[in-house]
């Protein structure tokens, strides 16, 4: 088919015959070869068998695919059965393995279904140090100090001037989980703000 091109959805379902008009069978599949598309082979069921053509060998496509005669004679042919036996072995492994893992009720079979328990739980107790978070405050006021990630540095609003929090202390103070920056805590509401994101964030 010189200067045309087809497409998948253009041809699967549809009747296959030879240029001798005689009936092949129906188009089920394009096998497209990725390294070289010039190898896509045409599938064309037929009975059992599956009969695999270069797209070459297609003469015309409408209502039917007419397939050039000749190139019948150097078809590849495989049986139909044993590829679908194969494919619905392998489809039934999966939902077979389950059965036989939970079947053992053996000592080690216990133990492994035990062992993700243990981390599951060290997760639910870790949230307690999350009470050891500082609130940096102003030396001079004890006010709760502002860390605007603009300047990078922490303001006391009731002094109205910059502060220099120790790094014991800074290494104590949440971040915000979204942009990384220090928390502000917001002594009228006892919530932690972050003033990059413009938003309370839950620590």
């Amino acid at each position: 088919m010189p200067g045309k091109s087809i497409t998948r959805g253009s041809v699967i379902g549809l009747n296959a015959y030879s240029t001798e008009a005689k009936l092949i069978g129906k188009v089920t599949d394009l096998e497209i070869d990725l390294a070289d598309p010039r190898n896509t082979m045409i599938v064309i069921e037929k009975g059992t068998e599956l009969i695999k053509l270069p797209v070459s060998a297609i003469k015309a496509v409408g209502d039917i695919v007419l397939i050039e005669s000749e190139a019948l004679a150097n078809a590849v042919r495989v049986e139909k059965g044993a590829t679908e036996t194969r494919a619905e072995t392998a489809a039934q492994q999966p939902a077979v393995q389950p059965s036989k893992a939970s079947a053992p009720t053996s000592a080690a079979t216990t133990t492994a279904a035990a062992a993700p328990t243990t981390p599951v739980t060290q997760p639910v107790t870790q949230p307690a140090p999350a009470t050891q978070y500082v609130i940096p405050r102003c030396p001079n006021c004890g006010s709760a100090l502002i860390y605007y990630p603009k300047y990078r540095a922490w303001y006391c609003p009731k002094c109205r001037k910059y502060v220099t929090v120790p790094p014991d202390v800074l290494s104590r103070v949440p971040r915000c989980p979204y942009c990384g920056n220090y928390l502000s805590y917001i002594e009228q509401y006892g919530k932690w703000y972050c003033y990059n994101c413009n938003r309370y964030v839950e620590v």
